[in-house]
């Protein structure tokens, strides 16, 4: 399977199906597309009910196949994710589906400065930073770091925002699974 094929199977079996959460902050989701998320794609991405309008009953609409879509063309193509080794490509796809392509080009540039590389940390997933991280991507010590620079992350988020704390599990075994998946990628 390829890099794409394996994160998309990844990200669709973690984020499962309908969710209406208060306290999540993307509002509700389906196949892990949010609504405000959705809200900013262009209309013949977003509008999945095909009624002229970007709305909820759009969520509810979403199908596996239109979020695979979706996440293809704004996470993977939008990105350049295919630019880096598999198992890095596969942990920014995850991670910025999870927390957003800035947030996770942060951690990939945390990482790639933990590894050794001079690199600054500004979420932009400039040619530099794809350079350096394909350079040292295939480092025994990249992955690992990668994700606990992720759960640190997850950590900070929580500790500015108590009410995301209620996710922390959840968010804590998605990086174990990755981990467990990319542990038999490498």
């Amino acid at each position: 399977m390829t890099p794409l094929r394996v994160a998309l199977d990844f990200i669709l079996k973690q984020e499962g199906g309908y969710v209406n959460d208060a306290v999540d902050l993307g509002g509700v989701t389906n196949h892990g597309i949010s609504f405000r998320f959705l809200k900013s794609l262009a209309p013949e991405l977003a509008d999945i009910d095909g009624d002229g309008d970007i709305d909820a009953e759009d969520v509810a609409a979403m199908t596996p196949a239109a979020a695979e879509m979706i996440y293809e063309k704004e996470f993977w193509e939008k990105m350049g994710l295919a630019m880096l080794p598999g198992p890095v490509a596969i942990a920014m796809m995850d991670t910025a589906v999870n927390m957003g392509p800035a947030g996770a080009t942060r951690i990939l540039q945390k990482t790639v400065h933990d590894i050794g590389a001079g690199i600054k940390i500004d979420g932009i997933l400039g040619t530099n930073t794809v350079f350096l991280a394909a350079a040292f991507g295939n480092d025994h010590e990249f992955i690992p770091q990668f994700l606990l620079n992720r759960i640190w992350r997850y950590q900070e988020i929580v500790l500015a925002n108590r009410k995301l704390a209620k996710f922390l599990n959840g968010w804590l075994c998605r990086v174990f699974a990755l981990n467990a998946l990319l542990r038999k990628a490498r």
